[in-house]
């Protein structure tokens, strides 16, 4: 069974694969911190902009079932079974195994598999 993805504006560029969450129809920034809103990853498809990531004000979709890859931060080192936080600047999967919300299934270099269920 396939879980077609959600679909909303993106309000700023960012780039895919990266942590996301849904406000008022929108696609935003995921929250970090000790209690995370991570509801899944930015699709990587849809407009680019000059800078590979998905351009500002136009539709994007939320992938948020199944297992999904993830960036992971520049310096982070994360295993499977680890559990992942969103980096606050980046948006990018970071390892935090005292508020992380999600589980690494496995590690394929910079990206994870993550499972959101």
């Amino acid at each position: 069974m396939s879980v077609p993805p959600i679909s909303g504006t993106l309000p700023t560029a960012q780039a895919p694969n990266t942590l996301v969450q849904l406000s008022s129809g929108n696609i935003v920034p995921a929250t970090a911190g000790t209690t995370p809103v991570i509801q899944g990853i930015l699709s990587p498809s849809g407009t680019k902009d000059e800078d590979g990531n998905i351009a500002a004000g136009t539709m994007a979709n939320m992938e948020w079932f199944g297992v999904q890859i993830v960036k992971i931060k520049d310096g982070e080192t994360i295993v499977a079974g680890d559990l992942i936080n969103a980096d606050p600047t980046t948006f990018e999967a970071i390892k935090d195994n005292v508020n992380g919300v999600f589980e690494v299934v496995r590690v394929r270099g910079s990206y994870a598999d993550v499972w959101f269920k």
